[in-house]
């Protein structure tokens, strides 16, 4: 979405003032690849931002696109001594000229791996390589469900006691919210994860979208600058975090359309089943049998948050064609769900 030349005029003025002198004939450009929350690079002749905010049409859908919270998250993160998070440099409330709040960090040269990029320069990635930024994404990962959080700010992020009942209640309910069509399926595996909610176990910080595309990269050596995207962080259960991360950890076996969302189908990269070992070697937190219903949930989640998407564009708040039958992939991650608890195992 292009902003207005009254947003462009009204940023810059909100820059100076906050920075004074430092953004000269500012350039404002989408930063494109991303299917929910818009960022923008802003280029000055002295330095480069990021502006982060929420979709057209999120008002109507409750949950979620929280720019302020995910702001404080980083902020919060930072203050306690995670590295791996952009500097925040301003927050803006909600106002007439930019209709939501925002917020604006730091840029951060690197390198975010999606698909398109790999199918562009295909001599990158070959097999040491895409097994290295692979175990760099699930290390980090594993490393960031270790953080001690008792006794830090870190705990306030979040009310772990419930968390799984919450999630699975609430993703459902946003569902009901953007239905626009009987969507059967998706209400059975609804009733499995209702019907099998586990045990917790020892909460931890989670990301709730951990994966390729929110996750910058050194180019030179593979290692990992910053994670992006907190919108959903929270405190909960981190087999929740995980089973989201391998509902999108697609391989070569999945469809087509379906591989455009993760780089994880190419040659030379794991399967989910080394994904799990890696984690676990690395925070054995569970055993690998306990993480179907998590990984069923991951592609319950997705399923929903792809139908918010399919939502806002049906509704005319997009006209992005990649959303045009975007409701295909929610339906082939419901299948999949339902194949999955049908064998007891992760597909």
């Amino acid at each position: 979405m292009k902003l207005t030349e009254e947003q462009v005029d009204y940023i810059q003025d909100i820059l100076k003032s906050q920075l004074g002198n430092s953004v000269q004939d500012l350039k404002i450009n989408t930063i494109k690849g991303g299917y929910s929350n818009l960022s923008y690079l802003l280029e000055s002749t002295e330095n480069k931002y990021v502006l982060r905010r929420a979709p057209l049409g999120s008002k109507g859908i409750k949950g979620g696109h929280d720019m302020l919270r995910e702001a404080n998250i980083l902020e919060t993160l930072s203050q306690n001594g995670y590295a791996k998070v952009p500097k925040v440099i301003l927050k803006g409330e909600e106002d007439s000229v930019l209709e939501t709040a925002f917020y604006i960090m730091e840029f951060l040269d690197g390198k975010i791996y999606r698909m398109e990029y790999a199918k562009e320069n295909p001599e990158l990635f070959d097999a040491k390589y895409s097994l290295k930024i692979s175990q760099n994404l699930i290390k980090e990962q594993a490393n960031l469900h270790k953080i001690e959080i008792a006794n830090t700010s870190l705990y306030g992020l979040g009310k772990p006691e419930g968390y799984i009942n919450r999630q699975v209640q609430g993703w459902y309910q946003r569902f009901n919210n953007v239905e626009l069509e009987p969507f059967t399926d998706l209400h059975y595996v609804y009733d499995f994860l209702n019907a099998n909610l586990p045990a917790e176990i020892k909460p931890s910080i989670i990301h709730n979208d951990f994966k390729f595309d929110n996750v910058i990269f050194d180019h030179n050596d593979g290692e990992i600058k910053a994670v992006l995207d907190w919108e959903m962080a929270t405190i909960g259960d981190p087999r929740m975090d995980l089973g989201t991360s391998l509902a999108y950890w697609t391989e070569a076996s999945d469809e087509a359309f379906e591989k455009n969302f993760n780089i994880s189908s190419l040659p030379g990269f794991p399967s989910k089943r080394d994904y799990i070992s890696y984690y676990l070697s690395i925070n054995n937190i569970c055993a690998e049998e306990e993480l179907l219903f998590f990984y069923v949930f991951g592609l319950f989640k997705n399923a929903v948050v792809i139908m918010q998407i399919y939502f806002r564009y049906k509704n005319g708040f997009s006209s992005d064609p990649r959303f045009e039958k975007i409701n295909y992939v929610a339906k082939r991650l419901i299948s999949k769900a339902i194949n999955s608890i049908k064998i007891n195992k992760l597909l």
